[in-house]
């Protein structure tokens, strides 16, 4: 998908790679037991009020991002570089994957002084320089600072064959009020799947009241038939041909 160049990150902050995994994983461990079940239907909502202050660490997750990376979905996501990553925050994912040598320009509207690494400042209108890259999007709609899609913005402009996304998507959110999620946008979701597919998705390591994961999406042909637009997608391509199941109805697919 494009040569690798190798980029040197000189930011003394990131010391060793995956520092927010391992982070998460010693947060997870030291839990109080009632911490694990805080979604419990069964706890009464002022005992869960109170384990909600113990289980979001905040101030770190804003420093680092609130999707953690790990070793499988750096591997992926440098499989398609050269990357662009739009919406960027303090650049996290774009240094870990700069540790292992991915091409990946990264972009924010505020570039912050505590970055861990060079975050440029600029939004989907860059989108049209880098026509060969695969996008990278990760929590760009939090609706927190703008009523604007940042997400369907990218989608516009994007000219490309690949868009990565990492959040929470249709059918895994964590909210009971919002099957969207917290993460993508619903006009972006439908839209996206409207004009591509999905070629794989995983799950990320999540923080409990979130259920994140990153999923690559391939641009779709198209083709009329008797005034009826259908999407040509190769067989090797569909996704939604594998079985799946949770854990306890696996046996069931067995032939």
């Amino acid at each position: 998908m494009g040569k690798k160049r190798k980029v040197t990150c000189s930011f003394n902050r990131l010391e060793h790679s995956l520092q927010y995994l391992t982070f998460f994983k010693r947060t997870v461990e030291n839990y109080a037991p009632e911490v694990h079940s805080i979604l419990d239907a069964s706890i009464p909502a002022s005992k869960r009020a109170e384990l909600f202050e113990q289980l979001l660490p905040i101030d770190e997750i804003e420093k680092y991002s609130w999707a953690i990376p790990d070793q499988r979905a750096l591997r992926i996501i440098q499989h398609f570089s050269p990357i662009v990553e739009i919406g960027a925050g303090k650049g996290y994912w774009a240094a870990e994957l700069r540790l292992l040598e991915t091409d990946v320009q990264a972009f924010d509207c505020r570039v912050s002084r505590d970055s861990w690494t060079h975050v440029i400042q600029g939004g989907p209108e860059v989108l049209s320089r880098f026509p060969s890259h695969a996008l990278l999007l990760c929590y760009p709609d939090d609706f927190e600072s703008s009523s604007e899609s940042l997400s369907l913005n990218c989608l516009e402009k994007f000219k490309g064959e690949i868009i990565l996304t990492v959040g929470e998507w249709f059918g895994t959110s964590a909210l009971a009020d919002n099957p969207y999620g917290k993460s993508f946008g619903q006009d972006f979701q439908e839209q996206l799947s409207l004009s591509f597919h999905k070629l794989l998705q995983v799950p990320l390591p999540s923080w409990r009241t979130s259920s994140d994961v990153l999923m690559v999406w391939k641009r779709s042909r198209v083709v009329e038939v008797d005034d009826i637009l259908f999407r040509d997608t190769p067989e090797e391509e569909r996704i939604e041909k594998q079985p799946m199941a949770v854990s306890s109805l696996r046996s069931l697919l067995d032939l």
